[in-house]
């Protein structure tokens, strides 16, 4: 069957772009094999390692609405709940990425990934409304640190140190 071959020859290109860290290759191949030869009932993991390399190559909003479709189907994909929990990290929707890592921790409270995202996400969450607070207070210095603080955990963080840079 041609279609049968031509979803194998695109399917190995797929995989072999994502094993060589091609992130955009890979997204172009796992996009063509989802949208022309699969049902997402049958492919999760294939549509997990799309989302995977969007992530890598920074489009954490395709990140989000793949790992969404996955989640729709695999309630319980930890690793999901993990990569859309950092990607809202990344844009700085730090509420929508806190509900993502607790969603997985429900599911299993020793899933590493998700314990790691949310600790990340606690200590600059913490620092930035701590220095809100002695910025309130009038204490500009101990204001600045705690920012510091905060920025430093993840220094390339960008949607989140950008603004907190203009404070």
């Amino acid at each position: 069957n041609e279609d049968a071959t031509n979803c194998a020859h695109v399917t190995n290109a797929a995989l072999s772009a994502y094993q060589q860290s091609d992130w955009s290759s890979a997204i172009q191949h796992f996009g063509n094999v989802l949208t022309n030869y699969a049902t997402l009932g049958d492919t999760p993991d294939l549509l997990y390692m799309k989302s995977q390399a969007e992530y890598n190559v920074g489009d954490y909003y395709g990140t989000i609405s793949d790992t969404g479709k996955i989640l729709k189907s695999y309630p319980q994909h930890l690793e999901a709940y993990q990569l859309r929990g950092e990607a809202y990290f990344r844009l700085n929707e730090m509420d929508m990425a806190q509900k993502h890592f607790r969603e997985g921790l429900k599911l299993d409270p020793e899933h590493g990934g998700c314990k790691e995202g949310h600790r990340l996400l606690k200590k600059v969450t913490k620092n930035d409304k701590r220095g809100d607070a002695a910025f309130e207070k009038g204490e500009y210095k101990e204001a600045i640190g705690l920012w510091w603080g905060a920025m430093n955990v993840d220094i390339e963080h960008l949607a989140f140190v950008r603004p907190t840079l203009l404070k």
